[in-house]
């Protein structure tokens, strides 16, 4: 599926028309090695990703340093969308 697809399903309901070019334009293509962190706990979510290819998994480290597994994210989906609708809407 598309990217721009993606986020007007997710994001932007159909009875306001199509997706601004200017967000369009705010998509980028990123490719991350295995094992790549990709977003740290506490950091403020100023993005959004949409997983096209491997697979994402999204841990917190607990107080004693060990990391428990809250999800994971496949091909075709989505992670860190709802900390981003909340950072647009501050």
């Amino acid at each position: 599926m598309d990217i721009q697809n993606v986020i007007e399903k997710a994001f932007y309901p159909r009875q306001f028309g199509p997706l601004p070019a200017e967000f369009s334009e705010l998509m980028r293509t990123r490719i991350y090695p295995q094992g790549s962190v990709i977003i740290r706990q506490g950091e403020p979510a100023s993005e959004f990703f949409y997983v096209n290819y491997g697979h994402v998994r999204a841990t917190i480290v607990r107080p004693d340093g060990t990391e428990k597994v809250l999800a994971f994210a496949e091909p075709g989906q989505y992670f860190a969308d709802i900390p981003f609708m909340y950072a647009l809407d501050a």
